[in-house]
């Protein structure tokens, strides 16, 4: 998914970014985070019928980086949704 692809290209340092604006970045993305886990991600919506969540899980040292879209036909949902969602399958994943 070209999503992931960008942010990992970001946050695997394989861009022309200097690390602090990387850093910036990161912060402004953080959504949850605890001692065992972060959670940075950033919702969107479109015109059409799409409501998306995109980021990455930071645990153990490791990211994993993910892309959620929900199509909607009757357009109610908003990106918040697909963040909510998100978070729940990560929760039960990664048990955290």
């Amino acid at each position: 998914m070209e999503q992931v692809k960008v942010l990992e290209t970001i946050f695997e340092g394989k861009s022309s970014f200097e690390p602090k604006d990387i850093n910036l970045v990161k912060d402004f993305m953080l959504v949850e985070s605890n001692e065992n886990y972060s959670v940075y991600g950033k919702t969107g919506s479109a015109k059409d019928t799409n409501a998306w969540f995109t980021g990455f899980i930071e645990k153990n040292d490791k990211k994993t980086y993910f892309a959620v879209r929900i199509d909607d036909e009757n357009q109610k949902l908003a990106g918040s949704v697909a963040k909510n969602i998100s978070l729940n399958i990560m929760k039960q994943h990664y048990n955290i």
